[in-house]
């Protein structure tokens, strides 16, 4: 059984409405669902599988974008990074499409392991919403495939900002450098016949500040260039 609030979408997604949580929230929800129906818990199964990536359990483009517009919306500040997994056409090409899939599956739910130990606390994908607060954005980093190789995470750069009296671009560098570790960790544990190929991890990223409000697809664009701009650079020569 998962430990408290170490379970993924992908488990969520495939219990019976028997199934018991170690998270007492969890089986709060489920015994509502059981309550209401089987009808209703796969009413409610069924938008999960909209709302997130079949192979990754991550959020979908779409919802991952709409998520942006609501944080817009409530007028926090947040930052973006935009993840692009280089030489995966190789992985595919020359490993197989098998191995290619597992490696977006295994990157999917490092970025959610990862992510919920930093929070510890489920829900970054807010299929649970704080009770006190529930229609404030998440903490947690949100995590995303925006599709084919490239997936997206969402950090909360209120909180810190406000603590600590940083500007959103000082609250994100702390971001910055905690995505880089774990990108290159999961580079680094990579079996050999994949780093053979050059396989690494280029990240962009993009803030968006309240004060200085742009749009989601100018901000879009910042982290794609940023992107873009990492990959050139480790396609340097040493």
């Amino acid at each position: 059984m998962a430990s408290p609030n170490k379970y993924s979408v992908k488990e969520l997604l495939k219990p019976t409405p028997d199934t018991q949580y170690s998270d007492p929230k969890m089986n709060a929800i489920a015994k509502g669902y059981r309550l209401a129906g089987r009808a209703t818990w796969e009413a409610f199964t069924k938008s999960q599988e909209a709302m997130h990536d079949p192979l990754t359990g991550l959020l979908r483009k779409e919802y991952w974008k709409a998520d942006l517009d609501d944080r817009m919306q409530a007028g926090v500040a947040f930052g973006i990074a935009f993840m692009d997994l280089d030489y995966f056409k190789l992985v595919n090409d020359k490993l197989g499409h098998e191995r290619g899939d597992k490696l977006l599956n295994a990157f999917g739910d490092f970025l959610e392991d990862k992510f919920k130990r930093k929070s510890d606390v489920f829900g970054h994908e807010r299929i649970i919403q704080s009770s006190d607060a529930p229609n404030e954005p998440d903490e947690q980093p949100v995590s995303g495939r925006y599709g084919g190789d490239e997936f997206t995470a969402t950090f909360d750069l209120h909180e810190n900002s406000r603590r600590n009296n940083l500007s959103p671009q000082e609250s994100m560098v702390d971001e910055i450098d905690y995505m880089r570790g774990v990108t290159a960790e999961f580079v680094d544990m990579q079996p050999q016949d994949i780093k053979d190929l050059g396989f690494n991890i280029s990240t962009g990223f993009a803030v968006w500040d309240p004060e200085h409000p742009t749009s989601r697809e100018t901000l879009l664009a910042e982290a794609d260039e940023s992107m873009y701009a990492a990959k050139a650079l480790q396609k340097q020569p040493a």
